[in-house]
């Protein structure tokens, strides 16, 4: 290979944080705090993927811009909707990116809206299951595996009985796992308030912590909380610009490393408003 003075030859980028069904919000109402901002606009958008033609057009649109962002792989949130969540597969094929795409489990309904939620944990699970299988049915013949993943929303959306349902899954299948991590005061009040344990006791509770787990954010993080995700060998998704907008925090890199602690990038969307990793590496400098 030839290359110019100018031209430079990279490796793909792996965003290892994307809310696939919130692009059409990228950058918006980014000045509310998480729950308001999760209640007033990102769900009332996410329940419009029941609609297989609205999801087909948005996400054959991501994929498009991710790539040509030059981003290879990503590790996707798609919906409670199964079929939208294939047609996010299907773009992925289609756009030849590595995609790990999650059906998202939320069946709490004392944080979770009528209208976009799991009717109980038993579906949740089967409906995750379903989906496993569908995907991997996909997948056989496509020149670009398509990976499932395992996908409680975070701790306060989520009974105990989908927890254990979704690590008992994760062990069966051999799958990765990703999740939320104490991104939020809010979020870990929860836990605490509910369980009498932070965040990420209540997901290793469920064995949702292992070696194939993605945890985005994690700006709250203890001492405790490391050691934890160090034994287990969970990998925490940095996400610079959309933990500055809800975190309120900046997530401490180089503690984590010198902790063997395994990090990687995420652009967030639409927390984070852009699709460029590149623009997240810049906002990590900070």
């Amino acid at each position: 290979i030839s290359l110019n003075p100018d031209e430079y030859l990279l490796p793909g980028f792996i965003d290892l944080h994307v809310h696939a069904p919130q692009w059409p919000n990228a950058g918006v109402a980014l000045d509310r705090p998480l729950n308001e901002w999760l209640d007033t606009y990102t769900f009332p958008l996410e329940a419009k993927y029941q609609d297989v033609s609205f999801a087909k057009l948005v996400y054959d649109n991501l994929v498009e811009e991710l790539v040509g962002n030059g981003t290879t792989t990503a590790l996707y949130f798609g919906t409670i909707h199964n079929p939208a969540n294939l047609e996010l597969a299907k773009a992925c094929i289609k756009h030849n990116q590595r995609g790990f795409i999650g059906k998202v489990a939320m069946d709490n309904p004392a944080q979770t809206p009528a209208n976009y939620r799991d009717a109980s944990a038993k579906s949740a699970v089967a409906d995750t299951e379903t989906f496993i299988k569908q995907l991997t049915k996909l997948s056989q013949n496509a020149a670009i595996k398509q990976t499932p993943v395992i996908t409680p929303r975070f701790v306060p959306s989520c009974t105990p009985e989908s927890l254990k349902g979704l690590g008992e899954l994760a062990k069966k299948y051999d799958l990765p796992i990703q999740s939320h991590c104490s991104e939020s005061d809010w979020e870990n009040g929860y836990a605490l308030e509910n369980y009498h344990k932070r965040d990420s006791e209540v997901l290793d509770q469920y064995g949702l912590l292992t070696d194939k787990s993605v945890m985005a954010h994690g700006t709250l993080l203890n001492q405790s909380d490391l050691d934890t995700f160090k034994s287990r060998g969970v990998a925490v998704a940095h996400c610079p610009i959309s933990n500055v907008y809800f975190g309120n925090a900046v997530l401490p890199v180089s503690k984590l490393l010198q902790q063997n602690v395994k990090v990687g990038l995420g652009t967030d969307i639409s927390g984070g408003y852009s699709p460029s990793l590149y623009q997240n590496i810049r906002q990590a400098v900070i």
